[in-house]
């Protein structure tokens, strides 16, 4: 059984990936970090509300996009979709004006672009000498169809909203930055969860517009498994629900409501529920806490976010990038243990994979929130593109 860090050649030179090494926490740095970790998960499935984030981030600039007479691979269409972003620092040209330093960062299930700007992530990356120092990297970050500040469900329409895919997001983000910003190539493209599901799919449906691919706490198959029962489980708690009303409901549906503590539980590692709920009473907190959190949640964008994914079944052989895909031994979500990834990689042209295992740090499928676990892998890509 390997240890450590693990790392696969497939197409390019092989790195020598370092063990962790151990970690020893004071209770004061356990507690800052357990209620990090506990807003920050408020984060990855709806709109950004307050965390703690980076100051004084250079060229940061936030703004929307509408695209008119959007048409959905299903034939159906928003008359005018507004997709919400966040830029930070500035564009770099070659001597012909072409954009090359642009750096494409997608988020989670209904999400938001605004998680990279929290404290864990965005010291990590964006700060000087850092992986995506904001003086040589034009960062684009922008909002999901249904997701944080883009076109949603909420946003009136409820279910007659149109059903979108994770195709059609990744043509909403191509025409914002091909349309708006003028980038035409993409150095690389990071994503999580989600957002990492996206990444494979833009390296498939545009692969010649980007360098480099690196996706994280994701598979390149089709969703099955725990991550395809636990989706369907939450759509039909909430359709099933008299109190959804079709989706015109007045307040968040009990069925909804009900089951998020699950979805949430099988976000995170054993290891750590098990620090958190050690008795009775701590559990009970746990899932009482997870339902107010739920109440405060747009159930229809959740719902819309989940089903989007049925679309996605990436064509690896297609993708012509470098691709480093990064992924944690304890993300239940995306188990390790079938070697789904290890089998999917051999069909990619220039494709690795870094498993990260299981320590004190990590935290199942929320591991990515701490962005010092996987930002050197960052750096490792960035070199195999020169």
């Amino acid at each position: 059984m390997y240890k450590g860090f693990y790392f696969f050649r497939i197409g390019y030179s092989q790195i020598p990936f370092p063990k962790p090494q151990k970690c020893i926490f004071s209770n004061k740095f356990l507690k800052r970090l357990k209620w990090k970790l506990f807003i920050i998960v408020n984060l990855v499935f709806c709109h950004f509300t307050g965390v703690e984030t980076v100051d004084n981030l250079a060229g940061y600039y936030e703004g929307n996009y509408v695209i008119h007479n959007f048409r959905l691979e299903n034939g159906e269409m928003f008359k005018d979709l507004n997709i919400h972003y966040r830029t930070l620092g500035s564009p770099q040209r070659d001597s012909s004006g072409t954009i090359v330093n642009a750096v494409l960062m997608l988020h989670g299930t209904n999400g938001s672009g605004a998680l990279f700007l929290t404290e864990s992530i965005g010291t990590h990356l964006f700060a000087s000498g850092k992986p995506l120092d904001l003086s040589r990297y034009y960062i684009i970050l922008p909002d999901a169809i249904g997701s944080g500040g883009s076109s949603s469900p909420s946003d009136g329409m409820k279910a007659h909203f149109p059903h979108y895919q994770y195709h059609d997001i990744v043509k909403a983000h191509h025409q914002l930055i091909t349309e708006k910003l003028g980038v035409t190539h993409l150095h690389f493209i990071l994503g999580y969860s989600m957002g990492g599901m996206l990444t494979w799919v833009w390296g498939e449906k545009y692969p010649h517009m980007m360098d480099a691919l690196l996706p994280i706490a994701c598979l390149p198959v089709p969703v099955s498994g725990r991550n395809l029962i636990l989706r369907r489980a939450i759509i039909e708690s909430i359709k099933n629900d008299p109190t959804w009303k079709q989706g015109n409901y007045t307040h968040s549906p009990d069925g909804w409501v009900s089951s998020y503590p699950f979805w949430k539980m099988l976000m995170e590692s054993a290891q750590h529920l098990s620090q958190i709920a050690s008795d009775l009473q701590q559990g009970q907190s746990y899932v009482e806490h997870a339902s107010n959190e739920a109440k405060n949640r747009d159930a229809n964008n959740v719902l819309y976010a989940l089903d989007a994914s049925r679309d996605y079944a990436p064509n690896l052989k297609q993708i012509q990038a470098r691709v480093l895909a990064v992924n944690f031994e304890d993300d239940d979500i995306n188990p390790n243990s079938f070697e789904i990834l290890t089998q999917a990689i051999l069909k990619v042209k220039n494709g690795n994979f870094v498993l990260i295992s299981k320590s004190n740090q990590t935290n199942g499928h929320l591991s990515f929130l701490e962005a010092d676990l996987w930002a050197k892998y960052v750096t490792i890509l960035e070199s195999e593109c020169y």
